[in-house]
């Protein structure tokens, strides 16, 4: 947790935050008037302008109202924004190990160094992915595959930081952005998870004979 970016994972995820919030920002000051989607643009009248940073924090709850919700209140309207939102969250979850005791997708790399170049036991009837996505590792590259790994992380973060940050009027680059970190996310998961296939809550349970 504390080898992410050399500034730990706690910060790394308030960066997010940082990031979805001045995305919204941007976008508001572009498209202050129409939905956040990447399709057919409408006008929304009850939307005030914001032309300043304290006049948005001044109008929180307003604002955040207005681009949730319509103006009935009574359906989600901003698919782009819940989304990004989303992602916001679950980048917090994973780097700050929230799901613990159960394994975080981010954590592939230390997870490959503790297990010393090793490949997870295989069991049947799950494919073999580490090994077919980390071919030929050992105790002898393993800290090459560690540092590769990092590096597909910090893709990954890199990725999904410009997503909340793209403003909504350029969905087709936002939707690069979210791509490339969701296959790098994806890597990861298809390697670290094979470390740990059972619930670390549920993996040892006693059979009970009735």
């Amino acid at each position: 947790n504390s080898t992410i970016w050399k500034i730990g994972g706690f910060w790394t995820s308030i960066l997010g935050f940082i990031c979805l919030w001045v995305g919204i920002f941007v976008s508001h000051q572009l498209d202050g008037d129409q939905h956040w989607d990447c399709g057919d643009r409408i006008d929304k009248s009850t939307r005030s302008r914001v032309t300043t940073f304290s006049t948005l924090f001044e109008r929180l709850s307003k604002n955040t109202m207005a681009y949730w919700t319509d103006s009935d209140l009574d359906r989600f309207t901003e698919p782009l924004l819940t989304f990004k939102l989303f992602i916001t969250l679950l980048l917090f979850i994973e780097l700050n190990i929230i799901m613990a005791p159960e394994q975080s997708i981010l954590t592939a790399a230390e997870v490959i160094s503790m297990n010393g170049g090793k490949y997870p036991y295989k069991k049947k009837h799950v494919y073999a992915w580490a090994k077919l996505l980390m071919p030929h590792l050992s105790k002898v590259n393993v800290a090459e595959w560690v540092q590769l790994l990092q590096q597909i992380r910090s893709v990954l973060l890199c990725s999904w930081f410009l997503f909340l940050l793209v403003p909504k009027r350029h969905c087709y680059l936002g939707g690069i952005c979210y791509t490339v970190g969701a296959i790098a996310y994806a890597y990861l998961g298809c390697i670290g998870l094979q470390y740990n296939l059972a619930h670390s809550t549920q993996g040892k349970t006693k059979r009970v004979r009735q």
